[in-house]
């Protein structure tokens, strides 16, 4: 491969999946080797679905076409920001971005996040080596009202900050027919947390399993945090509730009334667990909120 190639894909790639095939795009030749390149895509009617930077900043814009957007970063930030109904909405699978040594963020609005689908469903998914990793998404996202499985939005890191933020009826909420997970925080040195209002994490109003949301962190704090009739509440079946638990940090679980696996009338109640190898003041830390 001559020189002038070489660079081009040293610098950064974009693939766009459309409906009608497969497109391929590169920057000019006129990118000096190591520059950072950054990339986005805009989702129209054949839904754009990759943006891939080795060192700059990838984003997805829109992402409400048919497919969620992912974005891929080296050294960079990766980004996906949408709408009510984006990220997955009614397909099931949720927006991605992952980043080597940048944040990974996916912002959306309502309905959003693997919402409505039939099937599997899953929610946003942010990673990120060394950089804070964080979705953001508005009511009945994140992995809610599923038919068979909701598993909610994940998010996860090697030494940066884990967080998932969500408003009511999120997180595994709602599945009819089978398993509700909630939302998954993890990290390895920062912290871990999940956010959710009311209904969320793992409920399962008309289903088999609710399971909680999961925080964990090797060296970090870790919450959960959600509203009434949340982590692990179920009818039907078993409700087990929110888990915590940090090497040497600090764990908290906090719901509102009916929570952490109490809600239950025709199943099982788990509660909330917490555990951490700090102190006894850090261990197991469970607050059923008015």
């Amino acid at each position: 491969m001559d020189a002038p190639r070489m660079r081009i894909l040293q610098v950064s790639l974009v693939l766009i999946v459309a409906a009608s095939g497969l497109s391929f795009a590169v920057p000019s030749a006129s990118a000096a080797c190591g520059d950072a390149a950054d990339v986005q895509t805009d989702s129209d009617a054949c839904a754009s679905i990759l943006a891939v930077s080795i060192s700059g900043n990838a984003q997805g814009t829109g992402c409400e076409g048919a497919a969620s957007c992912v974005t891929i970063s080296g050294t960079g930030s990766a980004t996906n920001n949408g709408g009510a109904f984006s990220c997955g909405y009614w397909n099931g699978v949720g927006c991605i971005a992952v980043s080597g040594t940048g944040d990974a963020t996916n912002n959306a609005g309502d309905d959003s996040c693997g919402a409505d689908a039939a099937g599997l469903s899953v929610g946003c998914i942010a990673a990120s080596g060394t950089g804070n990793a964080v979705n953001n998404a508005g009511e009945n996202s994140c992995a809610s009202l599923a038919i068979s499985l909701g598993v909610g939005c994940i998010a996860a890191s090697g030494t940066g900050n884990a967080a998932n933020h969500a408003g009511n009826y999120t997180c595994g909420n709602g599945p009819y027919a089978g398993v509700g997970v909630g939302c998954v925080a993890a990290s390895g040195l920062g912290s871990a947390a999940n956010n959710a209002g009311d209904y969320s994490c793992g409920t399962a109003p008309f289903s088999f399993v609710g399971f909680g949301c999961f925080g964990a962190s090797g060296t970090g704090d870790v919450e959960n945090s959600a509203g009434q009739d949340s982590c692990g509440y179920g009818y039907l079946g078993a409700g087990f509730g929110c888990f915590g638990a940090s090497g040497t940090g600090t764990v908290e679980n906090k719901a509102g009334a009916g929570s952490c696996g109490s809600g239950t009338t025709l199943g099982v109640g788990v509660g909330c667990v917490g555990a951490s190898g700090k102190d006894a003041a850090g261990q197991s830390n469970v607050e059923l909120l008015p």
